[in-house]
């Protein structure tokens, strides 16, 4: 080979050097970036598993508080009613309904009603009359 050819042949293996050598820099920086992003994933997931620990602790604490508060609540609501029983006699509720009953009075009857009451009448008495025809 001459002189030329091995020169061009050695600037050419070592611009392949230098690129192979730039290449595997390249991918170790893209693999310490990886390393470094799946540290803060990993961070970001503990992070995450340690706000879900804490969410569940606050809501278990506030479903004891609503609990107790409802049970407080309802024992409230139990003694208003049986304090509203021992007010409330139901003799005196009687006796309003029957002063109520005093003052609402049936109607009487109507001159319509008393018409339709007489033409009934006439029927059962037509009705009566017939049967005693066919049973002679």
């Amino acid at each position: 080979m001459n002189q030329k050819g091995l020169t061009d042949l050695r600037e050419i293996l070592e611009g392949l050097t230098t690129k192979i050598s730039d290449f595997t820099s390249s991918v170790k920086e893209s693999s310490k970036n990886l390393e470094k992003f799946g540290e803060i994933i990993d961070k970001k997931i503990l992070s995450l598993n340690d706000s879900i620990k804490s969410l569940t602790t606050v809501i278990k604490e506030e479903d004891i508080a609503l609990k107790q508060n409802l049970e407080t609540l309802i024992e409230g609501l139990k003694g208003e009613i049986k304090s509203f029983r021992e007010e409330v006699n139901i003799s005196d509720i009687k006796e309003v309904l029957a002063s109520l009953q005093k003052i609402v009075t049936i109607p009487e009857k109507t001159v319509i009603n008393k018409n339709v009451e007489k033409v009934l009448q006439e029927i059962f008495t037509i009705t009566d009359e017939i049967k005693g025809t066919l049973g002679r």
